[in-house]
């Protein structure tokens, strides 16, 4: 796991609410987004934004790539 510092002004990054999402950050991590999420209307619409987009891409139908079988 790599370890990433993240800036502690101005909205949250949208690579750390995708892992906060994602359940990657470490207890720490998490803990700090919560509170941002807590003090700030701002990250709390950009973290349900990332929830929705989230969502909407995982009930798309798959589709399998198959070699020489351009899609």
């Amino acid at each position: 796991r790599r370890s990433r510092v993240w800036t502690m002004t101005g909205p949250l990054q949208d690579e750390l609410l995708s892992a906060y999402l994602d359940g990657e950050l470490s207890a720490e991590e998490r803990q700090w987004v919560e509170q941002r999420l807590a003090e700030s209307p701002q990250d709390r619409r950009l973290v349900e934004e990332l929830r929705q987009l989230s969502e909407s891409l995982q009930s798309m139908p798959r589709q399998e790539l198959r070699a020489g079988n351009p899609a």
